[in-house]
């Protein structure tokens, strides 16, 4: 399978290296790039790329962590992955819990730009060096925060369901609306909560609120 990649990142040197970097496996395919941080989301919306990379920090008024939100309400299939100098235990928390399915430092060793893509096209979270993903999910207990549960890792009806759920459906409603079984919607279900680390719905909605996929009240 031949992975479809779009590029964003404001940097013209970095741009050019990270495509060269990833033109040059034979199972993906760079379909485009994008230097305007405000344009990002819609330039997936339109090239509907399987992995978007994204620097975290491109100059302008929509930030990296905006980008990623809008990415994953608009075109949940596509999975983002960071690519940023500011690689921090901070940042990767924010980063994987506003849902990216991947969190690289351009410090390192850049062949963990290529796992990543290869990780989030198969619906895996990547956390490359220095960190991993234990070590994130530690930050966030002693932060007091939450596990982090990336809504990159999701599938698509996972993340209808993880919808759903939040907005108070039951399981039996679902599946009418979906028009698919009630055991195939509880299987679902026990799979997104699994990956997000959630145990019941009122902790769904709490993560659906705190991701911005549910409005207040």
């Amino acid at each position: 399978m031949t992975i479809s990649v779009l590029l964003a990142d404001d940097h013209p040197l970095i741009l050019r290296g990270v495509r060269e970097l990833l033109a040059g496996e034979a199972d993906i395919r760079i379909v485009g790039t994008e230097s305007d941080p405000a344009a990002v989301v819609d330039a997936v919306a339109r090239l509907e790329p399987d992995v978007l990379v994204q620097d975290l920090s491109m100059a302008g008024s929509t930030s990296g962590l905006k980008v990623i939100r809008g990415v994953n309400e608009r075109r949940p299939d596509t999975r983002v992955v960071v690519l940023t100098m500011h690689a921090t235990l901070a940042t990767a928390y924010e980063a994987l819990s506003q849902g990216a399915a991947g969190f690289v430092s351009k410090l390192e060793d850049m062949q963990q730009l290529i796992d990543a893509v290869r990780h989030a096209a198969a619906n895996e979270c990547f956390v490359g060096r220095p960190f991993t993903q234990e070590q994130v999910n530690e930050y966030a207990q002693q932060m007091g925060r939450r596990r982090v549960g990336s809504l990159g890792i999701l599938t698509k009806r996972e993340l209808e369901v993880l919808s759903m759920v939040a907005h108070g459906h039951t399981s039996t409603k679902i599946a009418e609306e979906l028009r698919i079984g009630r055991r195939t919607v509880e299987s679902h279900r026990a799979s997104m909560q699994s990956k997000l680390g959630v145990r019941n719905q009122a902790e769904v909605v709490r993560f659906a609120f705190e991701r911005g996929l549910l409005a207040p009240g």
